[in-house]
Order: structure tokens, then sequence, then C-alpha cells
């Protein structure tokens, strides 16, 4: 492979970037994996935290294999150790995604501690109200039946809207 080309035989960008540089167009994969693995929903320099968080849900509702985002935010949540972009991606498929048996599975596995099960239940209900969809139901209750009574005291957050006892 070669790296060293003359300006005619160098690919030529498709759009520019935020900082008005030469960008290549991304797939809709690859971009939910590079946001899901880059952002904290916070602000950042060129986009703030609900323009991410836009893009991400329309990346998940856009794409075609579901699949693929249920495994790209557990890779985030289990290797990554990201939170808040898993929580959101969780919240979104149980919206988008009905009657598939590998979904309850995915919020099962998704959550690592008590609190992930009451913050993806928290933003399932602050974006799209009720019903809560059974699948996400069947997969947190399992979730939470694997904590011990301390992890369940020590993630009681009385003070938040849902606490353990809603969930």
């Amino acid at each position: 492979m070669k790296f060293n080309f003359l300006n005619s035989k160098r690919p030529r960008a498709q759009t520019t970037n935020l900082a008005g540089g030469d960008a290549f167009v991304e797939t809709p994969k690859l971009e939910l994996a590079s946001l899901l693995l880059t952002s904290t929903l916070g602000d950042q320099a060129y986009r703030s935290g609900g323009t991410t968080a836009g893009r991400i849900k329309q990346l998940v509702s856009e794409l075609s294999d579901k699949k693929f985002a249920a495994k790209a935010a557990l890779y985030a949540r289990k290797e990554a150790g990201l939170r808040s972009v898993t929580h959101l991606v969780a919240s979104e498929l149980a919206h988008s995604v009905k009657g598939q048996a590998w979904t309850a599975k995915f919020y099962d596995r998704v959550v690592h501690r008590p609190d992930d099960a009451l913050e993806i239940l928290a933003c399932y209900l602050a974006a799209h109200g009720r019903p809560i969809p059974n699948s996400l139901k069947r997969g947190l209750s399992a979730a939470l039946a694997r904590f011990d009574e301390y992890q369940l005291a020590k993630y009681r957050r009385t003070r938040a809207e849902i606490t353990p006892v809603d969930a």
C-alpha cells in the first residue's frame, strides 16, 4: 500500500467537517460506533451534548441492523466503561425493536450496576413515556435479580425520580 501520493492520485474528500476541513462521509454503522466510543453526551468543541444525543437517536432509528447497535452498546459499556450513551441506545432500541427474542437478554447484559437499570428506565420514560415494552421489563428485571442486597442498597438513590422500588 502506498501512502505518498501525488496530488492528482490522492482520494478527494466527500464533504467538509465542522471545522471546515476536508472529510469523508462515514457509514451509519461506523458513525454510530464512533459516537458511542468517543462521547459522554457532554458538550464538545464543535457540538453540544443534545446534538450528539439527537444524532445517536437518529442513527439507531435509521439503522436496519438493530443487533449491531446493541452489540456496539454492549462493547461501549463493558470494554470502554461508557454509561450514558449505552443508556440512550438501550432506551432507543426498546422503542424501535418490538418482538425480537434477543432484546430482553440485551437489556440484562447492558446493566453493569443497579443504577444502570434505573437510568435506562428513566431515559425511556423521558423520551417515550408509557407503556414500557415487555422485553425491557423482563431484561431489567433479570438484571436487578443478579444483584445482592448490599449492591441494591448502595445504589438506592432515594432522591431520584425513579428508585429501585419503582423498577
